[in-house]
């Protein structure tokens, strides 16, 4: 991926050195959290601060923060990286409880498959937009076979969280 999910460094987008953005923050932001709930370090008190996108960076990180700890049916830490179950789905990581609840984070959009084979419950599929916080219902569908999901639109990042009741 372009975007690491840890360094040593904090990541600062008013200095020339690492060509941080809001966009890569977010995006390093939600795979931290779905690949081993890692630290962050945004630094946005470094060279010209714009107050625009700084206030913009901690709406759409507050976003992450409130999924993980309101959102989330389960224990975060539950979660385990499980892209092998990721059959489809470029730009996408995988984070999941297995059985009870799964959450995809795909960087662009588009269309994702993912086995749900290890269940043959019902799961509820919802869509949450990592830029305005906002939750899209996808209604209910069940396990024990390879389903397809479609984002709300393309080309943009989104979080599909399929859950156990």
């Amino acid at each position: 991926t372009n975007v690491p999910v840890a360094q040593t460094d904090h990541w600062r987008p008013f200095i020339e050195r690492g060509d941080w953005t809001n966009t890569k923050i977010r995006v390093a932001t939600w795979r931290c959290g779905l690949s081993g709930a890692q630290a962050l370090f945004p630094d946005y008190n470094q060279g010209v601060v714009q107050f625009d996108q700084a206030q913009l960076a901690g709406r759409e990180i507050g976003f992450a923060t409130n999924f993980f700890r309101n959102k989330l049916r389960f224990n975060l830490l539950d979660l385990q990286p499980r892209d092998d179950l990721l059959i489809a789905g470029d730009n996408a990581i995988l984070a999941a409880n297995t059985g009870k609840e799964y959450v995809v984070y795909d960087e662009d959009g588009g269309n994702l498959t993912i086995d749900l084979s290890a269940t043959r419950q019902t799961l509820k599929v919802e869509w949450y937009n990592p830029r305005s916080g906002e939750t899209v219902p996808a209604g209910k569908i069940k396990g024990g076979k390879t389903h397809v999901f479609t984002s709300p639109t393309k080309g943009y990042d989104w979080v599909l969280h399929i859950f156990r009741k």
